[in-house]
């Protein structure tokens, strides 16, 4: 994945969503890059809270933005961070880069805002940084990224900040393919440092009324999927 994601939810939803309230009020972000401030999510002393924090993780000199998990247990700090130092980042979508010349948006269907998993430790100013922890893409993804975030949705921040089970939070990056992912290709203009422009969101060759009507089209499967799983529950409980 590039890195560069988007926050746009306003704060009161974000906190109804996570359960979780004392989030001041922050400007949407549509382009978010390495050294920006962001909310994040993470357990202290006992409780989660909401913080900001920069992203990049300084580790031996060096800004680091990105960590795979899969070799995460076997690099210091890191191998001490995932265990007591774990984050959650909102974000609405993220971005990969498939060629040269194409810079993908990629988001989940069925929740407009999510969670990337991360870890954090404060530098020695005492301001929080924290890297993004990636995995292996799924399957319908491996044209657009090599690596995507680890994801999980608001509903579960508990889950990932409170476990105290490695095997359990490990596991969280085989779950961040369980998500029905929505990509197209957009401006590359959004790789332009300095830009907050909501328009680059919108998909490449689409008019205004295209757009809307493909939106509509995705909010009816929705919906229709949902119908389906509850009827299959039926008689069930």
């Amino acid at each position: 994945m590039l890195n560069l994601f988007t926050i746009a939810t306003k704060a009161p939803a974000l906190e109804e969503m996570c359960r979780v309230w004392g989030l001041e009020p922050f400007t949407p972000v549509y382009q978010v890059r390495p050294g920006m401030d962001v909310p994040i999510l993470i357990r202290e002393q006992g409780q989660i809270a909401w913080r900001t924090g920069r992203w990049g993780l300084i580790r031996k000199g060096q800004e680091v933005y990105q960590t795979g998990i899969e070799r995460i247990l076997t690099q210091r700090p890191f191998n001490v961070l995932i265990r007591t130092q774990r984050c959650a980042i909102p974000a609405n979508c993220f971005f990969g880069k498939p060629s040269v010349n194409e810079v993908r948006l990629v988001r989940i269907l069925k929740e407009r805002t999510f969670l990337l998993g991360g870890i954090c430790y404060p530098d020695t100013s005492g301001h929080l940084r924290f890297t993004l922890l990636t995995c292996a893409p799924a399957d319908i993804l491996n044209d657009t990224v090599e690596r995507m975030p680890v994801i999980t949705s608001c509903q579960k921040v508990r889950d990932w900040l409170e476990t105290e089970d490695m095997k359990r939070v490990m596991r969280y990056a085989d779950r961040s393919g369980n998500f029905w992912f929505d990509f197209f290709r957009v401006s590359d203009e959004v790789l332009i440092t300095g830009h907050n422009d909501r328009e680059l969101l919108r998909p490449l060759g689409v008019s205004y009324q295209q757009w809307q009507a493909r939106e509509e089209t995705l909010q009816a499967l929705q919906m229709r999927e949902d119908r389906i799983n509850r009827g299959n529950t039926k008689g069930r409980h």
